[in-house]
């Protein structure tokens, strides 16, 4: 990504391009994977509630 050898004006701006992806992509990547979470978790509480309303109709 960066090059071994680099002068203290390039490792400054390394350093600045790391802190501005740290303040703001990861923020939107955090929230990206918790709404990912949520769908997931949404997801198989339908698959649950669907198998136990099958299961009821099948015993009824």
């Amino acid at each position: 990504m960066y090059p071994e050898k680099m002068t203290t004006e390039q490792l400054a701006e390394a350093m600045e391009d790391l802190t501005d992806m740290q303040n703001h992509v990861l923020p939107y990547l955090q929230s990206f994977c918790s709404l990912e979470e949520k769908g997931v978790q949404e997801r198989r509480e339908q698959q649950i509630a669907e198998k136990r309303r099958t299961k009821w109709n099948q015993i009824s």
